[in-house]
């Protein structure tokens, strides 16, 4: 008898010590979420607002160690507020620059959001980084386009 009472009295130290590491590793990524939430710079009004008007899903999980409120943001919440912050879109803008085969820079008149830009050579479809990159409000043109070229760009700033 009193072996088996050592034996669940290890049993106990064990299972004691794995929730310590358990706790631990919650701790550990609850200080890894609220370091990577203080990094996140929500200076912008535009933002605040934007975030203020998304509900956000919040999640309660009962366990051993207590009640841990898990709040995050969907995906699919993070592009409405993107969406939100998008103010506006240009479609058909021909950027500024010399059109003669030989000058690979030019310049739109807003900066796009990143990936927002669409850009046309006589009515192709170019693909970013293989056509052209992208610098805030300046493209340079891997194939500098010709004075008749038709250059159209579309983007959202």
């Amino acid at each position: 008898m009193s072996d088996s009472i050592v034996q669940h009295r290890l049993d106990i130290e064990i299972n004691s010590d794995s929730l310590t590491a358990h706790r631990t590793d919650i701790n550990t990524n609850l200080d890894s979420i609220i370091a990577l939430r203080t990094d996140i710079n929500l200076n912008s009004d535009s933002i605040r607002r934007a975030l203020d008007s998304i509900p956000i899903v919040s999640t309660t999980n009962q366990s051993i160690l207590g009640a841990i409120d898990t709040t995050y943001i969907t995906p699919q919440k993070l592009l409405q507020v993107l969406e939100l912050m998008i103010k506006s879109e240009t479609v058909r803008e021909t950027p500024t620059g010399t059109k003669n085969g030989t000058n690979p820079t030019f310049t739109l008149t807003e900066t796009p959001y990143f990936g927002t830009e669409t850009v046309y050579l006589n009515g192709q479809m170019l693909t970013y980084s293989v056509d052209y990159t992208m610098s805030n409000d300046t493209i340079t043109m891997n194939y500098p386009p010709e004075s008749g070229d038709a250059f159209l760009v579309n983007y959202k700033y």
